[in-house]
């Protein structure tokens, strides 16, 4: 393997993340609470705290690989000059109730086949025409389109990025087919209103520039999902992914498209495809509950988050009563067709805290069992589970081992994410 400074950056929704590789290994790891969406200066604080990762995790005069993952389904637009003209939209903005409904109408079904999704709230597809219905920007100023990894290289470098195909086709326009833009997808979706897209990368596009008195070669942002997986060590077709963290996907290896309405494909690596259904509820669902629980406590005593699970699991654990039914259909998902969770069968004394959460981890695990159902009940052999959510959790771990009793290697990853954008970058010209 070649000896590389790596620095990987994950974008996520709670945090921006980011850890050193040298000999292949990690060496040091940053992690800092991402801006919220609702803070106006929430990209040019993500960018400083990135130029502050870069200098942390680096030594001037260093030759540095850096590499990033993002969130998917959401984008920023700019100016030619990569000023943001929008801040960023991301994939939890459902920002239309109708405008997907309008989308379907609009385009055939076999263009929204192509591009392995279903038009959903959400997607950029949607959001961009629901900005460009409403005239939330200038029609006739020309934007560019960048997914957040690549908005933040442009400002890095002060040159045009390249979009890797995972981001590329989570934007909801991309023909997985033929590997390139749905030119007629964006023709009718949004017109001739001068957006530009970037170009999707090869295997020959890093960007070289100076950054903090070091040399750097940026590499095409991942689609986080596909970064957690390779990470992972996903490679097999007989191997079936749980990813659990603010969102939540179940996945499988393919070794060529197979469409279809059940599930969603989407572009990997080495000429493969992942058959995933995402949006499952996850740890964006269970913290609604837990921000509950969180805000009594905090009314009192400002106790950590980690002592409240704490609190929470050994509950869970000591919990002897019948229980709740728990609805986790919070936001959009592949459970039900509702956005609105719910909590019944809830009698006198069976309203505890243990009780409470019990219900939410065995509806999880049910909800797990309804996507492997949707994906076919593929054949396995080995489970790789990845994501915060199960990994912290022994409760969920030991339930998820009687859900798959038949499978004895399960395996649970760590790191996954810097892994796969390390891995990526390793192999980047193979």
């Amino acid at each position: 393997m070649k000896l590389m400074n790596i620095i990987t950056i994950d974008c996520g929704a709670s945090f921006i993340k980011a850890s050193r590789f040298y000999e292949n290994k990690i060496r040091n790891t940053i992690k800092i609470p991402t801006p919220p969406d609702n803070d106006l200066n929430k990209l040019s604080k993500s960018i400083e705290i990135i130029y502050r990762i870069i200098e942390d995790l680096s030594n001037v005069g260093e030759e540095l690989h850096l590499g990033f993952s993002n969130e998917m389904h959401g984008f920023v637009l700019t100016d030619i000059n990569g000023k943001a003209l929008t801040p960023y939209i991301s994939w939890q903005k459902e920002y239309s109730e109708n405008s997907h409904f309008d989308i379907n109408r609009k385009i055939e079904k076999s263009d929204i086949i192509k591009s392995g999704m279903p038009i959903k709230k959400g997607l950029p597809s949607v959001n961009l025409y629901h900005c460009l219905l409403k005239k939330i920007f200038d029609k006739n100023t020309s934007l560019y389109f960048y997914t957040l990894g690549d908005y933040y290289i442009r400002l890095l470098s002060g040159k045009q990025p390249y979009i890797h195909k995972s981001n590329a086709a989570a934007t909801g326009l991309y023909d997985l087919e033929s590997d390139k833009w749905n030119e007629k997808m964006i023709n009718e979706i949004i017109g001739k209103k001068n957006i530009i897209f970037p170009k999707i990368h090869t295997n020959q596009n890093t960007i070289k520039c100076e950054i903090l008195n070091r040399t750097v070669y940026l590499y095409p942002a991942l689609g986080d999902q596909q970064a957690a997986l390779y990470g992972s060590g996903l490679s097999d077709e007989k191997v079936l992914s749980l990813n659990f963290g603010t969102g939540a996907q179940m996945s499988v290896l393919l070794s060529a498209i197979e469409f279809s309405d059940n599930y969603q494909v989407r572009p990997y690596f080495k000429n493969k495809y992942i058959k995933t259904i995402p949006h499952i509820p996850s740890g964006r669902a269970i913290n609604v509950y837990f921000n509950f629980i969180k805000e009594i406590i905090k009314a009192y005593n400002n106790i950590p988050d980690n002592e409240i699970w704490d609190y929470i699991n050994n509950e869970v654990v000591s919990n002897q009563k019948e229980l709740l039914n728990v609805d986790l259909s919070f936001f959009t998902n592949a459970i039900t067709d509702s956005c609105k969770a719910s909590i019944s069968n809830i009698y006198e004394d069976g309203f505890t805290v243990g009780n409470l959460f019990e219900s939410i981890y065995m509806q999880f695990i049910e909800n797990i069992n309804t996507i492997y159902n949707k994906l076919g009940k593929p054949e396995i052999n080995k489970i790789i589970i990845s994501g915060g959510v199960i990994n912290k959790n022994s409760y969920l771990k030991n339930k998820i081992s009687e859900l798959f009793n038949y499978i004895n290697d399960i395996e649970y990853a760590q790191e996954e994410t810097a892994k796969g954008i390390a891995k990526y970058i390793l192999n980047y010209k193979e």
